[in-house]
């Protein structure tokens, strides 16, 4: 067994700024709501009705605003023991948690919870050895191109700002024996110089932007040569060994304490902050066409080198987070 590749000095200083460059946006005010792009849209929807809302579209992850539950596209309000997803925005507790034999256990009826569904709407493949499709890690927190379908190869690796941030296991997280891949720490609440009304001002963001864990996806192991020009990791459109030129994003399933506005960001390469998808449910579809960003600017995927979790901080409160990522699929 080899050791992991774990991330380059530079490549784990952009990982770390990923999340002050994209606050930079947002000016020396903050306001801590969700950004315009955070909340999900649909086709559906009307001024006359908004999405979540009690007879109107749900969201496009299936999930409704408190109490309401999704039917045929619609929220409504249901009695018994039918339970709706919470809006967007706040932190969720997963109500049950992952068994070897691929059924879930542990409901907690206090808990908030978030309505389950088929992450990727798509039956897993196999190819005719029997590799799975899905992306895991082996106890050295690498995951071999040998092991999964597809060929994806990289260290996983978990990293926080310079103060205010914790997170565990560190320096990359590892799977448990059912698989799962897990962290957990806290993040706290951004000094400001003055606040009025939820405006924040002067606050430091430079070194109180959050944690993040992530992994790379085609990076060369120890009998391979690296890329050319000093990199260390391919992007998705130059890794030689694996064809990616139809992948189209991530599916995977989250159970745990997951702090509001986790995101998850496509990392490109040469670039300080990259467009995410954010997570609003316990069974996470995130595509590459439907990545959000502060600006106009569209995700490069030809330039992809990396899947990343970014737990962010905000001004307004600290935050923990405890929480595993399993059945992690990529779609094509």
């Amino acid at each position: 067994m080899f050791a992991p590749i774990l991330p380059p000095k530079r490549a784990l200083q952009r990982a770390r700024i990923a999340a002050l460059g994209a606050l930079t946006w947002l000016g020396a005010c903050f306001e801590d709501v969700s950004e315009p792009n955070d909340e999900p849209q649909s086709s559906t929807s009307s001024s006359m009705c908004m999405v979540g809302a009690e007879t109107c579209g749900c969201y496009p992850n299936g999930t409704c605003n408190d109490g309401l539950t999704c039917l045929s596209e619609f929220c409504v309000r249901v009695t018994g023991d039918a339970t709706g997803g919470t809006g967007t925005g706040s932190s969720f507790t997963s109500a049950s948690t992952p068994t070897s034999d691929g059924t879930e256990t542990g409901a907690d009826p206090t808990s908030t919870t978030l309505e389950s569904q088929d992450a990727s709407g798509e039956d897993a493949t196999t190819a005719p050895d029997d590799l799975p499709a899905q992306i895991v890690a082996n106890a050295d927190g690498w995951t071999s191109r040998t092991e999964n379908l597809h060929g994806f190869q990289g260290a996983w690796f978990t990293f926080t700002s310079p103060f205010g941030a914790t997170i565990s296991p560190t320096p990359a997280w590892t799977p448990t024996t059912l698989g799962e891949m897990c962290v957990s720490g806290t993040v706290d609440q951004v000094p400001c110089t003055s606040s009025y009304s939820g405006i924040y001002e002067g606050c430091d963001y430079e070194n109180y932007w959050g944690a993040g864990a992530g992994l790379h996806l085609c990076a060369p192991d120890a009998d391979q040569d690296p890329p050319p020009d000093g990199e260390v990791n391919y992007t998705i459109s130059e890794c030689p060994w694996a064809d990616l030129a139809d992948l189209r994003g991530f599916s995977f399933r989250i159970a745990g304490q997951v702090p509001p506005d986790t995101r998850v960001v496509f990392r490109e390469r040469d670039y300080v902050s990259s467009p995410y998808v954010v997570v609003h449910s316990t069974a996470v579809t995130a595509l590459f066409q439907d990545a959000q960003y502060f600006t106009d600017r569209l995700l490069e995927v030809e330039n992809i080198v990396g899947l990343e979790l970014t737990l962010s901080a905000s001004p307004a409160e600290s935050r923990s987070f405890d929480f595993c990522i399993y059945d992690l699929t990529p779609l094509f």
